[in-house]
């Protein structure tokens, strides 16, 4: 019985395990365009500041 409870924890952490891995793949390429983003509005605001 114990076996199974372990083998059943084990189960749900490898399964979070996944889930975190991929929400922090997803958070670096959101966050990689949100940089991207932000620097081409910077580069639009320092072309507004020189006229």
């Amino acid at each position: 019985m114990t076996e199974n409870v372990d083998n059943l924890v084990l189960e749900h952490l490898r399964a979070l395990r996944s889930e975190i891995q991929t929400l922090r793949i997803e958070m670096h390429t959101e966050f990689k365009d949100v940089k991207y983003r932000l620097s081409t509005l910077e580069v639009a605001m320092a072309a507004v500041k020189r006229d």
